[in-house]
């Protein structure tokens, strides 16, 4: 079984359903509202071993009843927590507002999540043989730098989703062998890296592989599907057509989807299409955690087209 070693948050969310999207200085009543676990860290880790790779997961959690919420479900799903950091802060929260067309903005205090020493990230990784090691921006930069690092040093692949964008993480950037990111994100990096954005946004892959200078580059474009390049040129992939409910979970869905086609050597296309798959799938739940989808129904949506 493909193992993957996850570093990232566990934030508990609380989403509300707007009927239009907010204005600075209003009020608004919403139209419902959902709690759920979510923080990218648990959401791909959820998302992996649903997908039936066996998964650990480095993050830390506070001490109050989320942090053990998050320990019960990690337990329940057989995600193993090598070290979990129990800091003396409340465990990570975060508030998705979520608009009539599904499309969402997060506010997140990382609280707990952010607590994560380098030392914690070396002892994880030392504690078991990865094929994988998968992480995000809601993480301490030197945690995945030390992390980058390892990888580097043991020749383990290394999927990165600088989500949300940080300038201080840009030499882990480079350091990906898989970097994926959505178009704002892939923007902001050329303007990091000083590169002119490219017209139209199907040639951002290209863009970002040439600024960062190696590895693999996916680029999301939610409705418009996703684009690629490994070195080897452009690939597009479209989107799959549903009715988004919540796009809260779609990234990280996309995301673990990804991660497992490319550890398991298939080609860039295929990463592309399983990872619209997901993406679709995930948007027509509400929750971030909860919505990630199962192998069966991602591979059945995947492989009819």
């Amino acid at each position: 079984m493909t193992s993957a070693l996850v570093l990232g948050s566990t934030i508990f969310d609380i989403a509300f359903y707007l009927d239009r999207a907010p204005t600075i200085g209003t009020s608004l009543i919403a139209t419902g509202s959902a709690r759920s676990l979510g923080g990218k860290g648990y959401n791909q880790a959820v998302a992996l071993r649903r997908l039936g790779l066996d998964v650990a997961l480095v993050t830390g959690l506070g001490t109050d009843v989320f942090g053990e919420m998050f320990e019960q479900a990690c337990a329940a799903q057989a995600i193993d927590l090598p070290a979990p950091v129990v800091a003396d802060v409340p465990t990570g929260i975060a508030a998705p507002l979520i608009s009539p067309d599904g499309t969402s903005t997060i506010v997140v205090d990382m609280a707990a999540s952010d607590q994560v020493s380098d030392a914690d990230v070396v002892a994880a990784l030392a504690s078991g043989t990865w094929d994988l090691v998968v992480a995000q921006n809601e993480f301490s930069v030197s945690g995945l730098e030390a992390a980058a690092e390892w990888c580097a040093r043991t020749g383990t692949r290394f999927v990165f989703s600088p989500a949300p964008w940080r300038s201080e993480s840009a030499d882990v950037v480079r350091r990906a062998d898989l970097l994926i990111l959505n178009e704002v994100e892939a923007g902001e990096l050329l303007d990091e890296f000083a590169t002119a954005r490219p017209e139209p946004a199907h040639d951002l892959a290209t863009a970002c592989l040439a600024a960062v200078g190696n590895g693999s580059v996916i680029v999301t474009l939610g409705a418009e599907g996703a684009v690629g390049n490994d070195g080897n040129g452009a690939v597009r992939a479209a989107a799959f057509p549903v009715e988004p409910v919540d796009t809260t979970g779609a990234g990280d869905a996309f995301t673990a989807a990804a991660a497992m086609t490319f550890a398991a050597g298939r080609d860039l296309a295929t990463q592309l299409r399983y990872g619209c798959a997901a993406g679709a799938i995930a948007c027509t739940r509400r929750g971030s955690g909860p919505s990630m989808p199962g192998l069966a129904e991602l591979e059945a949506l995947a492989e009819s087209r």
